[in-house]
């Protein structure tokens, strides 16, 4: 006979018990949902919900020997410091070197996400990293 831990006794008298298994499964559909959360870097996509609101006029620009979401394009902004894509969470592919765009973001530490990237060894210039939340392109007028 196993000894079990007085933690799972509650599941295992609901398993034990004449009830039906739908039970144990939404004890377990239950369970599941207090358990999950959203505090690993590596969930950012399941865990953020995309903003709709572009409001950060940016411009596109390559950047050599960056490396980032949309690979080594960056993103200018007015005052001319650099936010570099850590995280894509659009369904914008790639960017236009030059190209205007209005964005929305958050700012992220970097992790070891393109660890394996190989880049050269220039120096690239500083940004902050950050998720991009949306994404519009600004029409040349």
């Amino acid at each position: 006979m196993k000894i079990i831990p007085g933690k799972y006794a509650p599941l295992v008298a609901v398993a034990k018990s004449n009830l039906s298994g739908w039970y144990v499964l939404l004890a377990l559909l239950f369970l599941s949902v207090f358990m999950s959360g959203c505090e690993k870097e590596d969930m950012i996509e399941g865990c953020w919900v995309p903003e709709t609101e572009c409001t950060q006029e940016v411009t596109a620009e390559t950047i050599m020997c960056g490396y980032g979401a949309f690979g080594n394009v960056w993103l200018k902004t007015a005052d001319g410091s650099y936010l570099q894509p850590w995280h894509n969470l659009t369904g914008q592919n790639e960017l236009v070197n030059g190209q205007k765009y209005t964005i929305g973001y958050k700012a992220v530490e970097k992790d070891d996400k393109y660890k394996d990237i190989v880049t050269c060894k220039a120096a690239v210039p500083a940004a902050q990293a950050v998720a991009v939340t949306c994404i519009n392109t600004v029409s040349n007028k």
